[in-house]
């Protein structure tokens, strides 16, 4: 987790430890599915969050949990992100999506963003 768990001064070095946790642990191996969650779209941390994790570990990670999803334009920009880099670093596996519905926004567009297309995997309430 980078987002609500890390306060401000720490979300670098957060980020730097989940990468060396994915790289450092064959989680795979353990039977388990790896998601991180990145800070929400709304802020400067999320793109350093999506580029850095998957850049540097992105052939370990499973999902990424996307929160406060309201619209399902917030899952396409991530997605965007992520397609470029696997298809950029040659990544074999394909990372999902997971929406973590938080907002009254979100809720009333839960039909809408569970129909969305591509890398979405779950939804969390």
């Amino acid at each position: 987790d980078i987002e609500d768990a890390v306060a401000p001064p720490d979300k670098e070095r957060a980020r730097k430890n989940i990468i060396q946790a994915l790289n450092d642990i064959d989680w795979r191996a353990k039977g388990k599915t790896v998601s991180v969650r990145i800070n929400g779209l709304d802020t400067h941390y999320m793109y350093r969050d999506v580029v850095d994790v998957m850049e540097q570990a992105g052939d370990r990670l499973d999902t990424i949990l996307v929160p406060k999803v309201g619209v399902p334009a917030d899952l396409y920009m991530v997605e965007a992100l992520v397609n470029q880099i696997e298809m950029a670093k040659g990544f074999k596996t394909r990372v999902g999506l997971e929406a973590l519905i938080e907002t009254a926004l979100g809720m009333a567009n839960v039909e809408a963003i569970a129909a969305t297309p591509g890398r979405l995997e779950a939804m969390h309430f």
